[in-house]
Order: structure tokens, then C-alpha cells, then sequence
């Protein structure tokens, strides 16, 4: 019998973790993407994250990136590319997409601690398949205010954030034959096209100087419309990478004393 790998039994934890926490078979109209944590502490840091996340009903690959150009100032730019699980749909599906992109501050603090906050648009669009062959498209903004406070080291980092985000929907579009219920879920974005969102998550990373693994667990709540049909949980795991000139500064008191 072949041994379970270590990446399998978190996969498996993950998604009990996702079955028991939510449940049902959901249209959705909204799912939130990771939250980017990048906790710089000097200039000219470049990170990349690249992970794989999952909620209810749906799993994604995201991609963040962030630079540090100044002492205090950074931006950042996120990608979301998600899909519904076709095992559970069968015939149906939910899939989408969001690109967005940031600025805003850092400041490093005593201990490790650091503190940031970044603001941002992003654009995106969801797709719904049903069984009867009917769909809905929507397409819609996301801006976005996000303070963090976390703890940073070479071996471990961790941070809470808070994002709060605006969703518009600009477009929609539906074909086909739609249910009652989706029909009603239609004219409710129709007649609420703005919402609020509050969306805290707790960030984990574990590694070495350049590589860690990152863990993140997201929430999402819609503040102004409640009814929206919308992804709560989203549950993240991936590789963070770091390039930065904080580590050669390290190891240059020894070679000077050459």
C-alpha cells in the first residue's frame, strides 16, 4: 500500500475543514479571492504567491505579487481564476475571474511587527451554468481597502487583515429558461447592483528566507445586501516566495572582515 503524502492529507484536511463549516448546492453570484499579505520591511522586495484555494463549492489558482518601492510604499496585483467542482454540479457550473491591482503603505515596527494598509479596483465576471442549459454572466468592479497588522521573520510570518470591498455589478446577462428562485436572484442584483463587504482573514507562513508555505483562511460577509448568493470561506494553500536585499545585508558584516 502506497504511502499517503504529506500534501494529500493537508488537501484532505482542507476540504473536511470546508464540508463541515458550509454545505449545500449553490449558484453563486460572488467569491471572494485571497487576501495579498505581503509584510514588507524595506525597499525593493519583490514577492510572489502562488496557491491554490477552495470554499463551498468552488476551487481556484490565485496569484498575487507585490514590490516595495520606497521605504513605505508598495503595490500590489492579484489574479483569481476559479471553477465549481463539476463533480458535485454535474451538468452545472460556476466559474470566473478577478484581476486586480493596489498601492498603499507599510510601516516596520519594533519586534518584527509590521503594519500596512492598501487600497484598490479590480474587475472581474461570473458565469453560471444550469441544468437546463440556461446561464448568467455578470461582470462587475471590486474596490477595495485592506489594513493589516503581522509578525515577520525569516522562518515565520503571520498577519490578520480586514478588507473592506465595494462590488458593482455593471453587466448582466442570463439566457435560457431560469428557475424561480435564480430569476429572483437576477432582479435582487438589478435592483441592488452596489454592495459592502467585510472580509477579515488570518495568514500563516512557515518556510526559510525566500521560500515559505502559506496557509490563509478568509471570510466574507455582505454588510448591505444579506441575500446576495455569494462564497463565505475561502481556505488557501501555496508557495510564497521573497527576493530581497534584507538577506545579502546579512551575511555582509563577514565578508567585509575578509
Amino acid at each position: 500500500m502506497n504511502a499517503i503524502q504529506p500534501m494529500n492529507i493537508i488537501r484532505i484536511l482542507c476540504i473536511l475543514i470546508v464540508t463541515f463549516l458550509t454545505g449545500g448546492c449553490t449558484h453563486y453570484n460572488y467569491v471572494p479571492n485571497m487576501h495579498n499579505v505581503p509584510l514588507f520591511q524595506q525597499k525593493e522586495e519583490f514577492h510572489l504567491d502562488l496557491s491554490g484555494s477552495m470554499g463551498n463549492e468552488f476551487s481556484a489558482f490565485e496569484v498575487q505579487t507585490g514590490f516595495s518601492l520606497g521605504n513605505n510604499f508598495a503595490v500590489i496585483a492579484n489574479g483569481f481564476f476559479h471553477d465549481a467542482d463539476r463533480e458535485m454540479f454535474n451538468d452545472e457550473y460556476c466559474r470566473g475571474h478577478l484581476i486586480e491591482g493596489g498601492a498603499g503603505a507599510f510601516v516596520p515596527m519594533q519586534n518584527n511587527m509590521v503594519f500596512e494598509s492598501y487600497f484598490g479596483v479590480g474587475f472581474g465576471k461570473i458565469e453560471n451554468g444550469f441544468d437546463n442549459d440556461a446561464t448568467s454572466k455578470l461582470d462587475f468592479n471590486r474596490y477595495f481597502l485592506q489594513p493589516s497588522l503581522g509578525y515577520t521573520s525569516d522562518f515565520l510570518d503571520f498577519a490578520i487583515s480586514l478588507r473592506l470591498s465595494g462590488l458593482r455589478y455593471n453587466d448582466i446577462h442570463f439566457s435560457g429558461s431560469l428557475n424561480q428562485d435564480d430569476q429572483d436572484q437576477i432582479q435582487y442584483i438589478n435592483r441592488n447592483p452596489f454592495s459592502l463587504l467585510i472580509e477579515p482573514a488570518f495568514t500563516l507562513r512557515g518556510g526559510w528566507e525566500h521560500i515559505k508555505f502559506q496557509l490563509q483562511i478568509g471570510y466574507s460577509q455582505n454588510l448591505s445586501n444579506p441575500d446576495l448568493l455569494q462564497e463565505n470561506l475561502n481556505v488557501s494553500l501555496g508557495m510564497y516566495f521573497t527576493i530581497s536585499d534584507k538577506y545579502k545585508n546579512k551575511k555582509s558584516p563577514s565578508s567585509d572582515s575578509e
